[in-house]
């Protein structure tokens, strides 16, 4: 197989549709992945043309290519910053997608070095929250406003460009997976509670605080089973944990490929970071019905529309915000949540009521489609910066 697979090209647009060209050096899954496919979802549906140069071997080829719209150029990782930096002088597939691009959408920040400079609008989605190359960007979307003000804090000279600088949060599918059918439930036993969680075994998810809530939650007899989903280096760790805490009701799951089932047969969702610039898995879970426990990062205060604790504000969204690392709260809220079914559902129905106000892929596909036509008008449309 060649290193360069151009599947079709799209050199004749109409006049009121974009050629975005987005690329990227990640092969992991994680915000990247998700935002290179729902953001290529995005532009179809406004009838956008969409090229993605990365790498053969990131996780999220095999979804992209399923799109029939999206042109992929899958270029080793080391090479991608050569054949930018040379404007793609070794590779027709490269030099064509610059010359056609309208558009720029870069997923990491080292490629400004090599991009720069280019009469195109580039945009450069900060996925991390991370500041370094910043300055160099013409555009900077953000996934949260939280991230853009603490930016701003650290980047005074930001200031100046403060229309350059865009709040752009993911979309969340609102479809529901049928539920597996359940066994009739018996007056005479307690079924306890279902809380599932999900992300990578490390330190910034925060796990260990919500197996040892779980072990307060156990102590004081609340009936919950919790079973955590994901793979990562700690894995051993967060096991001992559970078995020296002689906990039976916290099980470690590996990844799953369709999470939306688990949360359809789940009663509430949990996510512990300590840091979390937006957290798509916190919205799928609000976009299924479920009340949601967050830490307080970034991504969970974006979601829920708020920028304090307050439970009261946070119910009305969809569940409760607890301080990060806080397993005396985090287990009140577990406890809460599992003794009051009531609670549970008005939630559940505020969370996805959240998601279809303001978070639907149609509502990222309209900001997206605002956004690019901003920067890049056709002719006779004038540029205004939104």
């Amino acid at each position: 197989m060649s290193s360069v697979d151009l599947r079709f090209r799209h050199s004749t647009l109409s006049p009121q549709k974009r050629c975005v060209v987005s690329i990227t050096t990640d092969r992991q899954a994680g915000g990247i992945a998700n935002a290179l496919a729902s953001y290529s979802d995005a532009l179809t549906n406004k009838g956008h043309h969409h090229t993605i140069i990365l790498p053969p071997s990131a996780i999220v080829v095999p979804t992209l290519e399923k799109m029939k719209t999206v042109n992929l150029i899958k270029i080793p990782t080391g090479l991608i910053k050569f054949h930018l930096l040379t404007r793609g002088l070794f590779s027709q597939h490269i030099r064509a997608a610059l010359a056609e691009a309208d558009v720029f959408f870069l997923h990491n920040s080292v490629l400004l070095q090599v991009l720069k400079p280019t009469e195109k609008p580039c945009f450069l989605i900060n996925h991390s929250g991370k500041t370094r190359h910043l300055n160099r960007a013409d555009h900077i979307i953000f996934l949260t406003k939280i991230m853009r003000c603490r930016t701003m804090d650290k980047l005074p000279q930001l200031a100046s460009r403060k229309d350059k600088l865009h709040v752009l949060p993911h979309g969340f599918s609102t479809k529901k997976p049928r539920k597996r059918a359940q066994t009739p439930k018996t007056p005479q036993k307690s079924v306890p509670v279902k809380l599932v969680s999900a992300g990578r075994f490390v330190k910034k998810k925060g796990f260990a605080t919500l197996i040892e809530a779980a072990r307060i939650s156990q102590a004081a007899g609340i009936s919950c089973q919790i079973d955590i989903y994901g793979a990562g280096p700690l894995k051993p760790s967060l096991q001992n944990q559970i078995e020296s805490s002689g906990l039976t009701s916290v099980t470690l799951k590996g990844w799953s490929d369709n999470i939306k089932s688990i949360f359809a047969d789940a009663d509430l969702f949990c996510s512990p970071s300590l840091d979390e610039p937006f957290g798509l898995v916190i919205g799928e879970a609000m976009a299924m019905g479920l009340p949601v426990i967050a830490s307080d990062t970034d991504g969970a205060s974006e979601l829920f529309g708020i920028n304090t604790g307050s439970t009261d504000a946070a119910l009305q969204h969809g569940g409760m915000i607890i301080p990060a690392g806080d397993t005396a709260a985090l287990a009140a809220a577990i406890g809460r949540f599992c003794t009051d079914e009531k609670l549970r559902q008005t939630a559940g129905r505020n969370a996805r009521k959240r998601i279809e106000t303001s978070f639907t892929h149609a509502h990222l596909a309209d900001q997206l489609d605002q956004l690019i036509r901003s920067v890049a008008p056709s002719p006779g449309e004038e540029r205004s910066y939104i």
